[in-house]
């Protein structure tokens, strides 16, 4: 009975917090801008190695070749982000694109693009193709999870 108690309560906590971080999110748009919350939320990773290196859990080994791509990626995605903060969009530019283009097509575009740039990316890292394949196990209860509980706004 405790176990059963204990995963329910996982799971409300996993689902309670997925509602109130989109919730925010939200909130956090309407005083600002939808660039601005797409931003700030690709930065969770730099701001994980920040907080590691703050609270002594990452080892900062300056001539580790890893430490140093850590770093390197850290600066380059929070530079990023302000660029795109900071960067004004033609407003007309945009609408004449909206016009010419539906959503459905510039969604689909984008991630066909983002296709086209992971896939050799994905070749090189993993030579064995076999890894690709995906099997009934934990790894594939992982990509619907996220699928199904991520991505859906």
């Amino acid at each position: 009975m405790c176990v059963f108690l204990v995963f329910l309560y996982k799971i409300y906590v996993g689902l309670e917090s997925r509602f109130v971080s989109q919730l925010c999110g939200y909130i956090g748009i309407e005083y600002s801008s939808p660039t601005l919350a797409s931003a700030i939320s690709n930065l969770t990773p730099a701001f994980t190695f920040i907080l590691a290196v703050i609270f002594r859990m990452e080892v900062l080994a300056l001539r580790s070749s890893i430490t140093q791509a850590k770093i390197m990626g850290t600066i380059v995605s929070i530079s990023g982000a302000l660029i795109v903060v900071f960067y004004k969009d033609p407003a007309i530019m945009s609408a004449q694109v909206m016009k010419i283009y539906p959503a459905e097509f510039i969604q689909a575009l984008f991630f066909m693009c983002a296709t086209i740039v992971s896939t050799p990316v994905c070749i090189i890292a993993k030579w064995n193709l076999s890894a690709f394949r995906r099997r009934p196990d934990i790894a594939l209860a992982a990509i619907i999870y996220s699928d199904t509980w991520t991505t859906k706004g």
